[in-house]
């Protein structure tokens, strides 16, 4: 069961982007694929993020939904410093990690 705090954080996020903040996605896998589909293309609840990185070479360079899939190098250079990120994956552990380690010399992430 998921807890009420965690269900008030994410309409948290969700009005966030609602209201134009910016937004980012980890994960070009089916999970992102079903996210977009079901929230930005069907429902029209959110708009299409930014873009969406994943560290599969396969990926980079291409788009799914008209949304560009690059590579996660790229937030070394803070363009995405104020931009909510959202974890698409069913394990999102071993993302976490690797935005710990790219983000590690440049400053901390709040998980």
């Amino acid at each position: 069961m998921i807890s009420k705090a965690i269900l008030q954080y994410n309409e948290r996020i969700v009005s966030s982007i609602m209201n134009g903040h910016r937004w980012v996605c980890f994960g070009a896998g089916r999970c992102f694929r079903k996210f977009i589909q079901k929230y930005c293309i069907k429902r029209k609840m959110l708009p299409l993020p930014e873009c969406c990185f994943d560290s599969n070479q396969n990926y980079i360079g291409k788009s799914i939904d008209s949304v560009p899939i690059v590579n996660p190098e790229i937030l070394k250079l803070n363009q995405f410093d104020d931009a909510i990120m959202v974890v698409c994956s069913v394990l999102p552990y071993d993302i976490i990690s690797l935005v710990k380690k790219i983000f590690m010399g440049n400053r901390g992430v709040s998980t």
